[in-house]
């Protein structure tokens, strides 16, 4: 066998050994980026079941559109924020958190979307009349990573809907009644 040829197949041994070793890091690579993924998703879901959160969140789906026509409520949207109004704080800091994470790539949206569209568009929806107030009175990108947040789960809950359709489901028990609407249930109320 000549120089050359043990040359040219040194060459392509190395290349092979370069492109499984290539593979083999962009697969740990996405091993890591999921693991991250994980360990930030579990976060944001501890941080969701905080207390302060858990009420803040009630009170902005079940107090908020009451306090709205109070006169003294609305004075506490003013700058800086106080009195009640600041009981809706811990929630809308949560979500422009979630929904910064979200905008900057450290969590995929997609990730997000499974568990948290429906409570993040749910909040925004009961929240939007007082964010347009501290947009007014405080600074006007007050909680955009938030809306851009809820646009995205409205979009996403549009788009998965039939999807959710097809997942399997129990059958319902033989004492199961209707659904009805359901109302908010105070922090205290749940076990």
């Amino acid at each position: 066998m000549s120089v050359e040829s043990l040359a040219a197949i040194s060459s392509i041994v190395t290349s092979i050994v370069v492109v499984v070793s290539a593979f083999a890091a962009v697969r740990q690579l996405r091993h890591l980026r999921a693991s991250n993924e994980v360990v930030a998703l579990q976060n944001i879901i501890n941080r969701y079941e905080r207390q302060e959160i858990i009420e803040s969140t009630y009170f902005i789906r079940a107090e908020l559109a009451d306090k709205l026509r109070d006169p003294a409520f609305l004075e506490g949207l003013g700058s800086p924020i106080s009195g009640e109004a600041r009981a809706m704080m811990p929630a809308l800091n949560y979500w422009e958190s979630v929904g910064s994470l979200v905008l900057s790539g450290a969590i995929s949206a997609e990730s997000i979307m499974q568990g948290f569209s429906w409570p993040a568009l749910v909040t925004w929806r009961s929240a939007a009349p007082a964010i347009a107030i501290l947009r007014r009175t405080q600074d006007p990108s007050v909680c955009e990573n938030f809306e851009h947040l809820a646009a995205f789960a409205m979009r996403w809950l549009d788009r998965h809907h039939r999807t959710k359709s097809r997942l399997l489901r129990m059958p319902p028990p033989a004492s199961a009644e209707p659904r009805t609407e359901e109302k908010a249930l105070h922090p205290s109320e749940i076990d």
